[in-house]
């Protein structure tokens, strides 16, 4: 601000003094023709003349006769240039520049009221110092005003600064500035959503790395336990018991890290958001369906399409699919053999409905909210479940904004599954097409 403040005042400084000038320049041509009128010529006799730094406002006033030769000068120093006409002119001189008023004598010659520019200029610059040295005086003043104020304003910013300071990586932070401007209030409020967003995310990754300890301390130490088993065989046949239950131990620990990376990396903020494509998402159905197919036979399950519409969907792609496959492997491993798992897709004019229905042991109506929790397992089948699948599945569901819904089985058998995913923008799907 004082910079500023001093750049506006050379500013006004310049063009005041300009104005200055412009004033004192009417004003003394005013004068030199006042001056040059009233005078008489006869009242110029011999006298005396003076030096021009005694005279008033360095006015000179001469007298011409018609060859050229002076004969009255009023001052001592050297005169100033012979007019060349009547009336206001600016004339040079080697030394010196003149402002000239001049009017011509009846008998031949001029009578000449003249005064140096310089003369005018350090008028101009005095009357100039004197208009600003009340504000000159001031100045000072009003810098130790502006420093006060300034620092009075910026103090919620410091209350700030030193509340976010006292707040730890692990402890909420809600800042409070009672003395804060209006200015500063939507700052504080995006600030407090901000930190109360973080301070949410950094307890579920908490709860998630205890939750994913807790969780692989098991199989871990089962998979010890086989080892050890494995090392004590005493014949072929038991150790090739322990290696089939060493296999299965290292099976489900490498499912539970698989599981636990894309719960991580479906949480929200936890990787670059990709760009959406539009996808048909029966076309993924029936691969992702292909791909499980060997699963359910091998389990003797009739895992199968009953029913399918074609449609278009906005996702970047894997998470669409981590949804599907979590859905259809959760529906197989919690099915007893000879069961069966039907999968049917459904269009209306804004949404698309996925249904996975089962013949499993089903999840109790007070228990299907609960399942969404991570390591949550309700009526497993299958023991190599995580109880991470439908985790991610409703995580998926909400980055698609849609919803699912857990339901009764065909015949009030099994659990049924339905998600509902809204259909593709249609200005994004002519985008696509027209690139096409």
């Amino acid at each position: 601000m004082l910079v500023g403040g001093m750049i506006g005042g050379l500013i006004g400084i310049f063009g005041l003094y300009w104005q200055a000038v412009e004033e004192l320049n009417e004003l003394f041509d005013d004068r030199l023709q006042a001056i040059g009128n009233n005078l008489a010529p006869g009242s110029l006799g011999p006298r005396e003349t003076r030096n021009a730094d005694e005279i008033e406002d360095d006015i000179v006033i001469q007298l011409w006769a018609g060859d050229g030769s002076l004969l009255y000068p009023s001052t001592s120093d050297d005169p100033a240039p012979i007019p060349t006409a009547a009336g206001l002119m600016t004339l040079n001189s080697p030394t010196e520049d003149w402002r000239s008023y001049s009017r011509a004598m009846p008998g031949g010659g001029w009578l000449q009221v003249a005064q140096e520019q310089s003369a005018r200029r350090r008028i101009a610059v005095n009357t100039t110092l004197r208009l600003l040295l009340p504000l000159l005086s001031v100045l000072p003043l009003l810098a130790l005003f502006s420093w006060l104020a300034i620092s009075r304003l910026l103090r919620p910013l410091r209350t700030l600064a030193d509340q976010l300071q006292r707040g730890g990586p692990h402890k909420q932070v809600r800042v409070v500035v009672d003395d804060a401007p209006s200015e500063l209030g939507p700052v504080i409020e995006a600030l407090n959503d901000l930190l109360a967003r973080q301070a949410d995310a950094a307890r579920r990754q908490q709860a998630f790395l205890a939750d994913a300890a807790h969780e692989l301390r098991t199989p871990l130490t089962v998979v010890g336990l086989q080892v050890q088993r494995a090392q004590q065989a005493s014949n072929a046949a038991e150790r090739s018991d322990a290696l089939t239950a060493l296999k299965s131990g290292v099976d489900r620990a490498i499912r539970m890290v698989t599981q636990l990376l894309a719960l991580a990396r479906s949480e929200p903020g936890a990787s670059p958001e990709r760009p959406l494509r539009t996808l048909n998402l029966e076309s993924l159905l029936t691969t992702v369906l292909a791909e499980l197919y060997p699963l359910a036979a091998n389990k003797q399950i009739d895992l199968g399409l009953v029913a399918s519409q074609p449609c278009l969907i906005d996702s970047e792609g894997e998470g669409l699919r981590s949804l599907i496959t979590n859905l259809v492997d959760n529906a197989i491993r919690h099915t007893p053999a000879g069961g069966r798992v039907d999968v049917s897709l459904q269009v209306d004019a804004t949404q698309a409905s996925l249904l996975i229905s089962d013949t499993g042991c089903g999840i109790a109506a007070d228990r299907r909210q609960a399942v969404f929790e991570r390591f949550v397992r309700e009526g497993e089948a299958d023991a190599s479940g995580t109880g991470l699948g439908l985790a991610i599945v409703r995580q998926e569901v909400d980055r698609h904004h849609g919803s699912i819904v857990l339901e009764d089985g065909t015949s009030g058998i099994g659990l049924a599954v339905r998600v509902l995913l809204p259909l593709a923008d249609p200005t994004h799907v002519a985008r696509v097409s027209s690139k096409r």
